[in-house]
C-alpha cells in the first residue's frame, strides 16, 4: 500500500489531502474541515455510442450528503486521474467553486503520479 499526504492552501483555505493506493482501490481524503466528509465511490466505465467508446464515471454517495456539487467534484478528480482502479473519495470542502476543485484535482494528480 502506498500512502501519501499533504496540506495545501486552496483559495485561502487550508486543505488536507491524503491518498492511499491499495491493490484494488484508491482511497482519497480531501478536507478543509480536518474531518472526513461525504464518502463517494467512483468507477470508470465505457459508454458505447456508435463506433466510439466514451469514458464515463459512475459516482455514488455511500455516506453523507448526496448533493450535485459533491458528485461533480469527485467526478472531476476522477477524470483528472484517469485511474484504472475504482476510487473511494471522502470530500469535505468549504466551497465547491470550479477553481477550488481544479486546484485540488491537480494536487491529487501530483501526489499519485
Amino acid at each position: 500500500m502506498l500512502s501519501k499526504s499533504c496540506g495545501v492552501v486552496v483559495n485561502g483555505n487550508h486543505t488536507d489531502i491524503v491518498v492511499n493506493v491499495h491493490s484494488n482501490r484508491i482511497f482519497i481524503v480531501i478536507s478543509q474541515y480536518e474531518k472526513l466528509g461525504s464518502i463517494v465511490t467512483v468507477c470508470r466505465d465505457a459508454a458505447v455510442q456508435g463506433f466510439n467508446n466514451t469514458t464515463v464515471y459512475d459516482t455514488k454517495v455511500i455516506f453523507g450528503k448526496d448533493e450535485p456539487e459533491i458528485l461533480s467534484a469527485t467526478r472531476h478528480v476522477a477524470e483528472q486521474l484517469s485511474a484504472d482502479k475504482p476510487l473511494l473519495i471522502s470530500i469535505c470542502l468549504k466551497d465547491y467553486e470550479v477553481t477550488t476543485v481544479r486546484q485540488i484535482a491537480q494536487v491529487v494528480k501530483k501526489i499519485i503520479h
